[in-house]
């Protein structure tokens, strides 16, 4: 079982130590979540800020960086997260990843009516489903195991979830 920290384990000392190091400061906040501060890096980048690992996180971080190298990005028609690095930071680890560009799901649809909000689900669900190793290992981690039928995209071209992008976002990306 994963333990999760939360945020409010981070320091401020230990916060300003670590944005000091990176040259970036609170202003490069991007967004603040349960487990972890976001900071931007660059045009490219950003500084996720973990609270107090407790020496499994760390190889947890760096699992879950193998998982998604392995991953075909041009099989699902959105951005996945990358891991660049994984970082111990006196009392914080620090991951720096992509950038992932657009703008989150719930703020581009209407994810509280149920056939659309379903719908969004079982296609990122298919897209998911069909991704291959990199190296054509098989199927992925995430999958039941070997022997298991590849799911096929829900429809060909435009994912129906496309359909939710907002004027000047680019949450999705059709094939």
């Amino acid at each position: 079982m994963r333990h999760r920290r939360d945020i409010r384990e981070i320091t401020d000392q230990a916060e300003h130590e670590l944005l000091r190091a990176h040259r970036i400061g609170p202003a490069d906040l991007i967004v603040t979540g349960t487990e972890a501060k976001v900071y931007r890096l660059d045009t490219d980048q950003v500084l996720k800020v973990y609270a107090g690992p407790d020496g499994t996180q760390a190889a947890q971080l760096q699992t879950l960086r193998t998982f998604y190298d392995r991953l075909d990005r041009d099989q699902v028609p959105y951005a996945l997260p990358e891991i660049h690095s994984v970082e111990q930071h006196g009392p914080l680890l620090a991951t720096r990843e992509a950038l992932l560009p657009g703008r989150p799901m719930g703020e581009t649809c209407d994810l509280t009516t149920p056939p659309q909000a379903e719908t969004l689900y079982l296609d990122g669900v298919t897209a998911l489903a069909v991704l291959l190793s990199a190296g054509n290992e098989g199927h992925r981690m995430l999958l039941a195991g070997p022997g298991t039928p590849r799911a096929e995209p829900a429809s060909a071209g435009t994912p129906s979830h496309a359909a939710c992008s907002a004027p000047g976002s680019t949450p999705f990306t059709t094939p």
